[in-house]
């Protein structure tokens, strides 16, 4: 397919040294956005 970019993302159970990485996300990140997200609509 040209005119597309890929990127690719490293998403595990537990990830450490994932600082060094960039595009690495493990279960720690996923879960400070669903209680950034869940507080949000606690005060609406």
């Amino acid at each position: 397919m040209d005119g597309y970019e890929k990127h690719y993302r490293l998403i595990a159970k537990r990830i450490e040294g994932k600082e060094n990485l960039g595009l690495a996300f493990d279960l720690r990140d996923f879960d400070e956005v669903f209680t950034e997200n869940t507080s949000e609509t606690a005060e609406k």
